[in-house]
């Protein structure tokens, strides 16, 4: 966690996913969560009889095993309680940035890892032509080749 309110060499092992971060807004601010909705009990009831899935729907509740983050803050910080961390505690030196694997444009080389869609160094599963992983915020239609290139 990067955050001027975290925990200081820390590690938490609280299982989270996406839907955690809305549990953790919803706990912090006292809100209903998103699963507390009156239309998610039928919208899940709908997706366990469809697709046989119980837990489709938001995940800040009534979904088990989501975490809420609150393990990697820290709750003197969070309260105003104790100072804020300095922005100095996210930097990290040039040297150690230089000395990571991408540096150099070795990337998984370095680590001797061989990506699974290159077989004797050819791409067996290329992207399609048209694929943008950086959208603009007009990123234009999939598909139709009208995708920025940013």
């Amino acid at each position: 966690m990067v955050s001027p309110y975290s925990v200081v060499h820390a590690i938490s092992h609280e299982a989270t996913e996406h839907g955690s971060i809305i549990k953790f807004i919803d706990r912090l601010f006292n809100l209903t969560p998103l699963a507390d909705l009156p239309d998610e009990a039928s919208a899940r009831a709908l997706g366990e009889a469809t697709y046989g899935q119980k837990y489709l729907g938001p995940s800040d509740d009534k979904t088990p095993g989501v975490g809420d983050l609150f393990s990697a803050f820290d709750n003197a910080r969070l309260t105003g309680r104790a100072e804020p961390l300095p922005g100095r505690y996210a930097m990290i030196p040039r040297a150690e940035v230089l000395s990571l694997p991408h540096a150099g444009g070795q990337g998984c080389k370095a680590l001797h890892i061989h990506p699974t869609d290159i077989v004797k160094g050819v791409v067996i599963d290329p992207a399609p032509a048209d694929f943008n992983p950086r959208p603009s915020s007009n990123p234009g239609v999939p598909y139709n080749g009208g995708w920025p290139s940013n």
